[in-house]
C-alpha cells in the first residue's frame, strides 16, 4: 500500500503559537496554576496533555482573582477581556492574528455603519467572539436557506470564518451579490485552510480512501473530511490511531492521511506508523500538492 501524508498535515501557525505561548510560560513558572479561557484549541488530546502539565480549561473566571488566563486561539467578544479585568485576571491573549484580523475588520466596519455577513458557523467559538466586535451590524450565515431568511440590508460588507470551506465561501458569496449591495468582500479564510483544503481535493484524486485526523470538534477538521467526501472516496475521521477501521483500510492500494490544524504531530506520526505496519511492503510518501 502507498500511504501519502499530506505536506500541510497538522498545526497552523496560529494553534501553534498558541501552544508555544503556553509552553513557554509553563517552563518559565512550572508550579504556576495556569487557566485557559475555554479549550486552547480543538482538540481533546492536546487540551489532556496540558492538563497533565497543570494547564485547566475552565468555562468560568469569577472568583480567580490573581490567576492568568490563556484566551483560546478561536478568540472571545471584547466584553470578555473587560470582565476578566474588572475580575482580576491576568490575561494572556492566545487569539490567532488571523482571527484577530477578522475581528478588527468586523469592528471598523459596522463602526462605519455596514452591516457585516459571516460565512461560517454561528455556533464557532470563532464567530460567537467576531460578533461581539461587530457593534449589532453582524449576520452569520451558512447556507442558501440562512441568506435567504436575512432582513433587508443596505451596503453590506461579507467576510469568512477562518476556516471556511472555500468553495463553500465562493457559492454563498454569489448567491449574495445577487441579493444584497455588497460594498467590499474580505477574503479571510486563512492561508493555512486555503492550502490544506487544496492539498484534499488534489490527494484524494490521487487515493482510493482518506483519513483525516483530528477533533471531532473541531471545523477545518469537518470540512477537510468533507471535501474528502465530496470526491466520493471512502473517508475516516478519526481522534487517534485507535480509532483506525484496519479491516476496511488494509484492504486499498493507497490511501490519504491529512490531518485538521488543531491536530499534533505525535497523533499524526502514531496513524501513519500504525497503517505503516499493517504490512511490510506498505511505504511512506509525504505528499506536496504543487507536484
Amino acid at each position: 500500500m502507498d500511504i501519502y501524508v499530506a505536506k500541510n498535515a497538522g498545526f497552523c501557525m496560529g494553534v501553534r503559537n498558541a501552544m508555544e505561548k503556553v509552553l513557554k510560560k509553563l517552563e518559565e513558572a512550572p508550579h504556576t496554576e495556569l487557566y485557559t479561557y475555554g479549550p486552547l484549541i480543538h482538540n481533546n488530546q492536546v487540551v489532556q496533555y496540558l492538563e497533565e502539565r497543570g494547564v485547566k480549561s475552565i468555562e468560568d473566571f469569577k472568583g480567580m482573582k490573581g490567576s492568568m488566563v490563556f484566551i483560546r486561539s478561536h478568540g472571545v467578544p471584547p466584553n470578555t477581556y473587560k470582565e476578566m479585568e474588572e475580575h482580576g485576571i491576568e490575561i494572556s491573549d492566545a487569539t490567532c492574528e488571523k482571527v484577530k484580523r477578522l475581528q478588527i475588520i468586523t469592528n471598523r466596519r459596522t463602526s462605519e455603519g455596514f452591516d457585516i455577513i459571516i460565512i461560517g458557523d454561528k455556533n464557532n467559538a470563532e464567530i460567537i467572539g467576531v460578533l461581539g466586535f461587530a457593534n449589532d451590524r453582524g449576520h452569520v450565515v451558512n447556507s442558501e436557506e440562512d441568506i435567504e431568511n436575512l432582513p433587508k440590508l443596505g451596503k453590506v460588507i461579507v467576510v469568512a470564518q477562518t476556516t471556511q470551506n472555500v468553495q463553500k465561501f465562493n457559492q454563498l458569496l454569489e448567491i449574495l451579490k445577487k441579493k444584497f449591495d455588497v460594498e467590499k468582500v474580505y477574503d479571510t479564510i486563512c492561508d493555512a485552510t486555503h492550502r490544506s483544503q487544496k492539498e484534499v481535493l488534489v490527494l484524494s484524486e490521487k487515493v482510493d480512501a482518506m483519513i483525516v485526523i483530528g477533533g471531532i470538534h473541531s471545523s477545518n477538521t469537518k470540512r477537510l473530511a468533507e471535501l474528502s467526501k465530496s470526491k466520493n472516496i471512502p473517508t475516516f475521521h478519526i481522534e487517534t490511531q485507535e480509532e483506525l477501521p484496519f479491516n476496511e483500510i488494509k484492504g486499498f492500494q493507497s490511501i490519504g492521511i491529512t490531518a485538521g490544524a488543531s491536530t499534533p504531530d505525535w497523533l499524526i506520526e502514531e496513524v501513519v506508523e500504525s497503517v505503516k505496519k499493517l504490512d511490510k511492503s506498505n511505504k511512506v510518501i509525504k505528499h506536496d500538492f504543487d507536484n
